[in-house]
């Protein structure tokens, strides 16, 4: 068998990508080197045996104890069981991150057992070189919790790992190992623990961690949990994080079955989790997991996130509160914003434009989240009840806000579902006219003269409006020049005989009677404008 088909010796990341299954297939499987490298050759990746043997002993892997060595090793072992049964304590014995059957090492210690001499000799305290041997007190619960391998979450987890090394499931993996560093006295590595397991008090014992893992989730082969457990106490920062990453994953979709159906007490716990664990920080790659389970999670998390924005919460920033930052992290992660989230039966950009959350809908815009998605239909009268987010964010425009003026703009230039004839039906609706606003609709193609069909309660006499006649609203200061002038001049026409036949002047007088706006009334006669007009529905 070649090895890896560049010739080139395979780098760190790539073995930490196959490196769960390396260790499921020699420690649980018991398989032959040879069908381990079958196996990882299967899978892409194409190694020597004599670099299998190195990786394996390089991470402390290994079946039997090298006969050099025998009579130190249960020796060694034979003295901590029998220092640990005068205390009173049973004893569980861990050699190289494998629990020994109980059987095996009474016998194992029978037959090496020591000289009258060598007895009185004082023990030791280090390890054997080159093995690691841990004594625990067995733990409390049975460490039986297999369950059908064919389960998804076990499916998750074969694929967890070969997503988990960057440029896979974390961005910036090269920089786990140095922010992630951590000793068992760590308070940082402690809470996170309480996290994934808050019944755990032996800080220590792999055995009793492996336990109440146990509790938690299921084991699809034996001694799972165990393994688990071990990376948690004394693996790599990597094995850490990504042990407590799958352990907190699997909590949260063991809670989350109907987005509708969490409360807010366990939405909280929920978000607790995802804040105490720190796995925010780096944000995933689901563009490169096809886990169903792992994409499931991180739907149900943004679905959640976006039904328990309301309107009490803080609408400036995206970090001032969980909910915020759970939907920043999962679209920073690649989750598709367009989903439907359920409850409102809205996307989450309709959401956010209802809201008036301006900085999560220019987030949501910035991951690819569609402008013209609306889950319900919405029509073009006057009243709607599931509205366009462009029309939303319209209709709660109050006065000049750069921020909400920027976020109308950018609709009006990315929205192709939207006509300006939608936005100014929404204007008609309003108590007042908005100068900046009407700039904004012309420098995006608006024509001031664009007559469309529509009713208002306050005019129902007439059925047809223009940008330039929403300027009725307005009342002007002493010495101002109304907007409907500027609009005019904007446009180059200095009098009345240059607007066009075709312009609808009707309508505005009718309006500005409507709103009682007699100045603007006079202005208008003073301009040429017949004032003494009806409306085509009477008036």
């Amino acid at each position: 068998m070649a090895s890896s088909s560049s010739g080139k010796r395979p780098s760190d990341a790539v073995w930490q990508k196959h490196r769960f299954t390396i260790e499921h297939m020699f420690v649980n499987e018991k398989k032959s080197l040879v069908e381990i490298r079958h196996r990882l050759e299967s899978d892409g990746f194409r190694i020597t045996k004599a670099q299998l043997e190195y990786k394996l002993k390089l991470w402390g892997l290994r079946r039997r104890i090298p006969k050099t060595k025998g009579d130190a090793v249960w020796q060694f072992i034979g003295r901590r069981v029998q220092q640990r049964k005068q205390q009173g304590k049973k004893t569980e014995v861990v050699l190289d991150k494998q629990i020994l059957d109980a059987a095996k090492v009474c016998k194992e210690i029978k037959r090496y057992q020591e000289t009258t001499i060598s007895r009185f000799n004082p023990m030791s305290p280090m390890t054997p070189e080159g093995l690691e041997i841990s004594q625990y007190t067995p733990a409390p619960l049975p460490m039986r919790f297999s369950w059908p391998a064919s389960i998804p979450w076990s499916r998750f987890q074969d694929n967890f790992p070969l997503a988990f090394s960057g440029p896979g499931l974390f961005k910036n993996m090269n920089n786990i190992s140095k922010e992630f560093t951590y000793q068992k006295q760590d308070p940082s590595f402690t809470n996170i623990l309480q996290v994934i397991t808050p019944q755990y008090a032996a800080r220590n014992s792999i055995t009793q961690l492996a336990a109440e893992i146990g509790s938690i989730m299921p084991e699809t082969y034996e001694n799972e949990h165990f393994g688990r457990a071990n990376r948690l106490l004394q693996g790599t920062a990597d094995e850490h994080y990504s042990e407590c990453f799958k352990v907190i994953l699997y909590k949260i979709s063991n809670n989350i079955f109907s987005v509708d159906e969490v409360s807010r007490t366990e939405w909280k716990s929920i978000a607790d989790i995802l804040e105490t664990s720190d796995i925010m920080k780096l944000p995933l790659q689901l563009g490169n997991i096809t886990d169903a389970p792992m994409a499931a999670i991180m739907e149900k998390l943004f679905q959640r996130a976006m039904s328990n924005i309301d309107l009490e919460s803080p609408k400036n920033s995206l970090e001032k509160s969980s909910d915020s930052r759970i939907i920043t992290w999962a679209l920073q992660s690649g989750q598709n914003p367009d989903i439907r989230i359920p409850y409102y039966d809205m996307s989450a950009l309709q959401i956010a434009a209802r809201k008036i959350f301006l900085p999560l809908m220019s987030q949501l815009l910035d991951h690819g989240a569609d402008p013209d998605l609306s889950y319900e239909p919405w029509d073009e009268g006057v009243t709607v009840r599931y509205l366009n987010p462009l029309l939303e964010t319209v209709r709660h425009y109050n006065g000049f806000d750069e921020g909400h003026l920027g976020m109308i703009e950018r609709l009006l230039k990315m929205s192709s579902g939207v006509s300006i004839d939608s936005v100014i039906r929404m204007i008609m609706g309003s108590r007042s006219y908005f100068p900046e606003f009407m700039e904004v609709l012309i420098r995006n193609g608006a024509d001031i003269f664009q007559s469309i069909k529509a009713r208002t309660d306050a005019a129902w006499f007439i059925d047809t409006f223009s940008i330039i006649g929403c300027t009725v609203k307005y009342s002007s200061r002493p010495n101002e020049l109304h907007p409907f002038f500027r609009l005019l001049e904007d446009a180059g026409i200095q009098n009345r005989s240059q607007i066009p036949e075709d312009v609808d002047t009707t309508s505005i007088v009718l309006l500005a009677a409507a709103e009682g706006n007699t100045a603007f009334l006079d202005d208008l006669h003073s301009y040429g404008i017949d004032i003494t007009v009806i409306g085509n529905l009477g008036c």
